[in-house]
């Protein structure tokens, strides 16, 4: 009898204990995260892509900023349509230890303002100038602060990769199909690259016969 009451209260005493183990996913001090996904993780050369920064988990803060670098030989930002949740803002481009930067921010202020888990806190547009393998965007910094300006622990957002790609010139037209010159004169021929959002739209001019006509840059002799 003194041995199962003995076995009853140690079983007693190990689910308690166990009962108060937090689970993996909900550790005390268990940091949330920032995450960067882009629109496509590969396009054409002229095209746009987004790029959406989350939160996984809701949070309260009364200021933010945040600072996402990009390639300016690769991406060009389209200012009217990026999308941010209120009050977040962006502004830029800057230069942040010699990278080139977007700054998403809002200030410290009286009022908190809640983020949900998963919603967009900002939506950044981007136009593609030139082909590239692997462009990177990356968030450089991320400094939020909850409502009694302390600093909310969420890890920084890692880089997304965009692979960018070169459209091949497929032909080229000419506005007039013949020109017709006397001796001495000179006429012009407009060429036009097809498709037009080729990556390489440069055009050179050459005379088969230079003894009877020069050429440059359209310009017939």
């Amino acid at each position: 009898m003194i041995k199962l009451r003995r076995y009853i209260s140690t079983l007693l005493m190990l689910v308690l204990f166990l009962n108060m183990i937090p689970p993996a996913n909900a550790a005390e001090g268990d940091p949330g995260k920032l995450s960067m996904t882009a629109s496509a993780d590969a396009v054409n050369r002229g095209d746009t892509l987004t790029v959406t920064i989350t939160a996984n988990q809701s949070f309260t803060s009364r200021g933010a900023g945040m600072t996402v670098c990009y390639d300016p030989a690769v991406l060009e930002p389209v200012p009217d349509s990026h999308q941010m949740a209120s009050p977040f803002k962006v502004s830029g481009p800057v230069k942040v230890r010699g990278k080139t930067a977007l700054c998403i921010s809002f200030l410290p202020g009286e009022e908190s303002h809640t983020f949900a888990a998963d919603q967009a806190l900002a939506v950044l547009t981007f136009k593609t100038l030139a082909p590239a393998e692997n462009t990177v965007v990356e968030m450089t910094a991320a400094d939020l602060y909850d409502s009694a300006l302390k600093r909310i622990d969420l890890e920084t957002a890692q880089e997304v990769k965009i692979g960018i790609k070169a459209i091949s010139v497929t032909g080229i037209t000419l506005d007039k199909n013949i020109l017709e010159l006397e001796i001495g004169s000179t006429g012009v021929l407009k060429a036009a690259v097809v498709p037009e959002n080729a990556s390489d739209l440069s055009v050179i001019w050459t005379s088969s016969d230079e003894t009877k006509v020069t050429v440059e840059n359209g310009v017939l002799t």
